[in-house]
């Protein structure tokens, strides 16, 4: 069977076709240092807080707004989640993770923990 008539189909059925909406994904950012002279590597990872409150339960008193004390709060939840999914190694074996710092940081999409 042959359509003679695609583009007049596919007009109509965008015609048809409601508006959609999209979010946008989840957004991690990683910086990993590795000094020249071997030594501790350091890995900063940026985490979207907004994607963090959706497994984590970061607003306490669910106002919306997640706050520098509920993140700080959060510390030990948010290591063990990082942790949980990482996993560092060189050609000795795996290496051994420490978290030495929380912070946050602000992108143009919004505030992350670090």
């Amino acid at each position: 069977m042959i359509f003679r008539q695609p583009l007049s189909l596919l007009l109509a059925w965008l015609a048809l076709a409601g508006t959609c909406n999209a979010h946008n994904l989840s957004v991690a950012h990683v910086d990993v240092q590795v000094p020249a002279s071997g030594g501790a590597m350091r890995v900063e990872i940026d985490l979207a807080i907004r994607d963090l409150a959706l497994t984590l339960p970061l607003d306490r008193n669910r106002d919306e707004q997640v706050t520098w004390g509920e993140l700080l709060a959060a510390r030990t939840d948010l290591e063990t989640l990082v942790f949980s999914g990482l996993r560092l190694g060189d050609a000795a074996g795996p290496c051994r993770l420490e978290a030495t710092a929380l912070g946050t940081r602000a992108y143009d999409d919004g505030a992350y923990a670090t």
